[in-house]
This record gives C-alpha cells, structure tokens and sequence, in this order.
C-alpha cells in the first residue's frame, strides 16, 4: 500500500492543475483551513484514513482554501471543510460543506464506484467506527446538517437551479412569487447536492421540490404558497417576517413588516443584549476573525446571540452601511456598535470587556 504522503497530493495550486489531474481518474477534493480545529483534526485523519484505502482508485488532493483563491472561487467554496468528489473528467458527483465524516465516506464510496466500470464497491466506515454503526450515524449527521441548513435563514428555499437561474418552472413561480412580495430568503440548490436532494424528502416527508421553509419549520411546495399569498393576512406575517398586531389610526390592522432591509438590520441588531454578526456561527465559524471574536466572548462567559451574514447578502451589505464599519464580525451590546475584532481585543486586554458587554446594566 501506498504511504499517504505519496497518496495525498497537496500541491496543486491552479484550477488548471486540479482540471488536468481528474481529467483521467476520480478526484477526492478537500478543502481545509488552519484556522479550523476539526479540519485540522477529525477530518484530515478521515481523508487520510480513505486516502490509504481508496488511493490506488481514485486522487486525494487536500488544499489550504485560503492559499488557493482561484480553486476555491470556481467551486464555490464558501466554508471549511468542504469536499468536492469528481468524477474522471472532471464532473462534479458531489459536494459536502461540514465535518461529515460518514458523508465523505459514503460519497467517496459511491465516487470511486463510478471509476470502476461496475466493479462492486467495499465498504468505507469512518474512522475509528465499525461497520453496523456507520449506516445510523450516516442517518443521525444527515438529520443534524438538514437541520442546520432548514434553520440557515429565516426563510428558506430548497430549489432547482438558484433564484438567478431557476432549473425547474415551478422554481421559477416560487422565485418570481417571493419577488413579488419582497420576501428576503435564502436558497439551496438542490441540484448540487443528491444527498441533500433525496435526504430532505424523507427529513420533512414532503416528495417534491421546491420546498419552502420558514423559521426551520416546513410551509410547503409552490401550491402552499400560492394558497397563502391568496389570504388576507400579507404572506410576510404568515412566514414570520412581519407583525400583524397594531392598528392604524382607523382602527384597522397595521403591518409593521420587517422586510425592508433597514429595518430588517436594525431590528436584528437589537434582538438580544449582545449579538455578533459573523461568518458562521458559533460552533462552526467560517473565518478567523470569527473564531477569534468568538473565543474572546467565550472567556468572559457572557452569553450571546449571533447572526451568519453569510446567509443574507442583504443584510451583509447594508450592516456595514449603517454601522459605518466595512468589516466582519461586528458586535453590538444593547443595539449600539461596539466595534469588531481589534475592538473587542483591546477591551480583552484592558480589562473592559466584561463591563462593556454588561452594556445598559452596569450603569443602572
């Protein structure tokens, strides 16, 4: 058997590169940061792990994402780890965002299956579990990253193709609905993902797509919401984007709808004592500058709120307008700015911190 030092190649740094190496055998991607500590650990000993068993069959090709910005850009690389399988030739088979042990190792399985002219696949549990375990707790990771991806945005569309390029018409009606009635969501393309595609289906007993979820709960298909845009209540108060529950000077029902932007970003801003607007969340930080925010914060054992701006570009853009502050994370006590990184070190090493996430109440 081969070493993984000769198994795993860390040196491609083009797109050109990685296009020439699948362009003949199956091709294992992972992407991978230094900052990230289960990239680092679990999941590098996983690819490792494959790589010794699978790298007669297929290439395992490990990148640093932040040290290969044309790699990472053209394959919409966006969150650490992240695993790209593909095929000979170059097609992608599939994509996993996400410590997913059991995920890669299914996917890995199912790519080196389709390099092998029919040959029978063998079994590729992660490491350190048996085989009998690996199908449920396949099932049980499945479960926690629909969950995860249902809860990513206040609303959220699970599509063919994206809001840009709808894949299927009733994708279209559902993008072109949602327009129609300023409805911010963010979206998933189904497309890209057979796992997530089949997965969902079985996770919110619901056959088709597309499929909309609000506050990580299931609405329905486009049927539902064409019912619901029909109601006399705005849809954005049906999805638990608007309040319903004051009167204007008639006496009549008044909408405080919180899609416009503005409001929306303000109304966030206050929505805990202290939130940070961030790249991921907590758990699973998706930048250093995050990771580091969120340590800090951790320290002083002061509990807070966060928001993945990577999930509503929206929000992203017009935070930094308001807040006059170009960068992220921010963090904000009592919906005043306190500042992002440097900021919130300085007060670490001042000592104000804990006082000045106390905000309103130490001076009370």
């Amino acid at each position: 058997m081969a070493t993984l030092a000769q198994v795993v190649d860390t040196g491609v740094s083009t797109a050109a590169q990685l296009e020439a190496l699948c362009a003949a055998k199956p091709t294992a991607v992972f992407f991978w940061a230094a900052w990230h500590e289960p990239s680092k650990g679990q999941m590098t000993q996983v690819f490792d792990a494959l790589a010794g068993q699978f790298g007669a069959q297929a290439n395992f090709v490990k990148l640093e994402a932040e040290t290969v910005p044309e790699i990472s850009a053209k394959h919409g690389v966006s969150v650490v780890p992240t695993f790209l399988f593909l095929k000979a030739g170059g097609e992608l088979m599939a994509k996993i965002e996400g410590a997913d042990a059991p995920g890669v190792a299914a996917k890995l399985q199912a790519l080196v299956a389709s390099g092998a002219q029919g040959a029978p696949a063998t079994s590729a549990p992660a490491a350190g579990a048996g085989s009998q375990a690996s199908e449920p707790d396949a099932a049980m990771s499945l479960n926690d990253r629909l969950a995860r991806l249902v809860s990513s945005a206040p609303v959220m569309l699970f599509m063919k193709g994206d809001p840009s390029n709808p894949r299927c018409k009733f994708s279209r009606q559902i993008v072109e609905l949602l327009g129609e009635e300023k409805i911010p969501y963010g979206s998933f393309d189904i497309l890209q993902d057979e796992e997530v595609r089949a997965g969902l289906k079985v996770y919110s007993d619901w056959q088709t797509y597309p499929q909309l979820y609000a506050q990580g709960e299931l609405i329905g298909g486009i049927d539902v919401v064409k019912d619901m845009q029909a109601e006399d209540e705005s849809l954005a108060v049906q999805l638990g984007l608007a309040d319903a529950t004051t009167t204007d000077s008639s006496g009549s029902a008044a909408m405080n709808v919180i899609v416009d932007v503005t409001q929306r970003c303000k109304h966030l801003m206050k929505r805990s004592k202290v939130i940070l607007f961030m790249k991921g969340n907590p758990d699973e930080p998706r930048c250093g500058f995050s990771r580091k925010c969120v340590a800090l914060l951790r320290e002083e054992k002061v509990a807070f709120d966060s928001f993945d701006i990577l999930t509503d570009e929206e929000v992203r853009q017009k935070l930094k307008e308001l807040s006059e502050w170009p960068t992220y994370p921010q963090l904000y006590v009592d919906g005043e700015l306190v500042g992002g990184l440097d900021v919130i070190q300085e007060l670490k090493d001042s000592g104000d911190l804990k006082e000045t996430l106390a905000g309103s109440e130490s001076s009370e």
